[in-house]
């Protein structure tokens, strides 16, 4: 999965799995595909999904120059986990490489 024709599936597992690292995956693939539909659904599972999920969502709105991309980065800036915070922080610093929401934020 790699193209547009992708994001569907892969918004599907951002709102379906269970497993917070097929999330994870399912954010970065999004952030590389780039397509701005995706955004709802990662900005979605950045409030409000498990750490590890909420970490890549962070990092893979960097790849969206959207206004709610950048909302929702500013709004994890307090999210009550340090790593969401940091990649909400590399995110809207513009640090992020596009497709970088599944590396764990540095130390």
């Amino acid at each position: 999965m790699g193209t547009r024709e992708s994001v569907p599936h892969l918004v599907r597992a951002l709102e379906r799995a269970r497993d917070p690292y097929v999330q994870a995956e399912a954010a970065a693939a999004l952030a590389r595909i780039g397509d701005p539909a995706a955004v709802p659904a990662l900005t979605g599972l950045l409030a409000g999904g498990p750490l590890p999920a909420r970490v890549a969502a962070a990092g893979a709105l960097a790849a969206f120059p959207v206004e709610a991309a950048r909302r929702a980065l500013e709004r994890a800036l307090d999210d009550p986990n340090q790593l969401v915070r940091e990649e909400a922080r590399r995110a809207l610093g513009g640090t992020a490489e596009r497709g970088g929401g599944d590396r764990p934020p540095e130390s």
